[in-house]
C-alpha cells in the first residue's frame, strides 16, 4: 500500500514568513548521517501514524469470558437476597457457600482478574499502580533480564519474558473452566421458588449443588492463584532489575568517579570489588 505523509499532518506554518525564513536545508554531512540511519517506521506504521489509526492492536483473550462470569455471579446474588436454603442442611450449606464465593468473585477476584489481564494484554494504559504488572513493564524488564541471565547463567530460552503471563497463556483452559462454572450457575435460578412469606428457597439436588460449589470454588481459586503467580514473578523480576541498577552504576566509570569512590566516598566493600 502507498504510504501517507506524516509531515503533512504537522501542518507546518509555511505561510509565516518568519518561520519559513528560518528553515535551512541539511548540510551535506548531516544529510549523509541521515542517510546512514535506518527508518524508524515501516510502511504500515507510517500509514497508521498519518491516518491517526494507532489503537486497537491488542486484545484480552480472557476479557469476554471473565465478564460473563461476573454477570452470571452477579445475577444469582441479586436473585437470592432473601435466600433461606435448600431441601437439606447439606444442600443449604453448599448453596450458601456458593453464593459467598459468587459474591467474592464480583467484589474481589473476578474484577481484579479482569483488571489484571487487561493490563497484561496492554488494552489499558499504564496507570499509577506501578507495583502491579503491565505488558509494557513486564516486557521491558524481561528483555533486559533475559540478556543479563544469558550471560550470567547461560539461559537460552524466553522463560523470563513469559513467566509473568500465566493468566494470558492459560486463557483457553480458563475459558473452558469458566464455561463449566457458568453452566451450573445458570442452572441455579431455575431451581428457585418462594414460599407464602416471600422467602426464597432452592430445589437444587445435592449432586448439582456440589457441582456448582466445586466449579465456583475452582474458578475463584484459579483467578486468585494465577494473578498472584504473575504478580510474584513480576516482583521478583523487578527486584533483580533494581539490584542490577545498583551495581551497573559502577560500569565504565571514569577517572573522576573512580577517584571519588576510592579516595573519598567509597566503602571498603565497593573498593574491594572495584579492585578485584
Amino acid at each position: 500500500m502507498s504510504a501517507n505523509s506524516i509531515y503533512e499532518i504537522l501542518n507546518f506554518p509555511s505561510n509565516d514568513p518568519f518561520v519559513s525564513a528560518a528553515v535551512q536545508p541539511f548540510s551535506a554531512n548531516v544529510q549523509y548521517q541521515m542517510n546512514l540511519m535506518p527508518s524508524l517506521v515501516t510502511t504500515w506504521q507510517q500509514n497508521d501514524i498519518a491516518t491517526s489509526n494507532t489503537n486497537g492492536y491488542f486484545q484480552n483473550p480472557a476479557a469476554s469470558i471473565t465478564q460473563n462470569l461476573l454477570t452470571a455471579s452477579s445475577n444469582i446474588i441479586n436473585l437470592t437476597e432473601d435466600f433461606y436454603g435448600g431441601n437439606s442442611e447439606a444442600i443449604t450449606t453448599l448453596l450458601n457457600n456458593s453464593l459467598s464465593i459468587a459474591n467474592n468473585i464480583v467484589s474481589n477476584t473476578g474484577n481484579n482478574f479482569l483488571y489484571h489481564t487487561n493490563r497484561l494484554s496492554n488494552v489499558v494504559d499504564l496507570d499509577e499502580n506501578v507495583d502491579l504488572p503491565h505488558y509494557q513493564t513486564v516486557i521491558g524488564f524481561g528483555k533486559l533480564l533475559t540478556y543479563i541471565v544469558n550471560k550470567t547463567d547461560g539461559v537460552q530460552n524466553n522463560s523470563i519474558l513469559i513467566g509473568g503471563f500465566s493468566s494470558i497463556l492459560a486463557a483457553n483452559s480458563f475459558s473452558a473452566n469458566v464455561s463449566n462454572t457458568i453452566y451450573w450457575v445458570n442452572q441455579f435460578p431455575d431451581t428457585l421458588y418462594q414460599d407464602e412469606l416471600g422467602n426464597t428457597y432452592s430445589s437444587m439436588s445435592l449432586s448439582n449443588a456440589q457441582s456448582m460449589y466445586t466449579t465456583l470454588s475452582s474458578i475463584n481459586n484459579e483467578m486468585w492463584n494465577r494473578r498472584q503467580q504473575d504478580i510474584g514473578f513480576f516482583n521478583n523480576t523487578r527486584s533483580v532489575i533494581e539490584r542490577y541498577n545498583n551495581v551497573s552504576q559502577f560500569n565504565n566509570i571514569g577517572q573522576t568517579e573512580t577517584d571519588l569512590i576510592m579516595n573519598h566516598i567509597g566503602t571498603d566493600k565497593i573498593k574491594s570489588r572495584l579492585n578485584s
